[in-house]
């Protein structure tokens, strides 16, 4: 199965384009940086776990960017996502 990786394709297309805005924070990617922190963290998952291992990584926290960071690379790294509500 091909799975389609939007994030380096905008990167590859439009690296200074900005991509994501976190706006507690004020911090924001542009596409290239996204997908070099999204490749780095998708690099560090498949050496923790392995490479399309479906493993879940569950994350309890706040919204901000770095949840879409996490969602990205566990996708590029062949894991499941499962954010955990924290209000609950």
């Amino acid at each position: 199965m091909t799975i389609l990786d939007a994030t380096a394709t905008y990167a590859h297309a439009n690296p200074q384009h900005r991509a994501v805005v976190d706006l507690a924070s004020g911090r924001s990617w542009t596409y290239g940086q996204l997908h070099l922190a999204v490749d780095r963290l998708a690099a560090w998952i498949v050496a923790e776990v392995g490479p399309a291992s479906g493993e879940r990584l569950a994350t309890l926290s706040k919204n901000n960017a770095e949840m879409i960071i996490l969602q990205l690379a566990a996708i590029r790294a062949g894991a499941i996502f499962m954010p955990l509500n924290w209000r609950l």
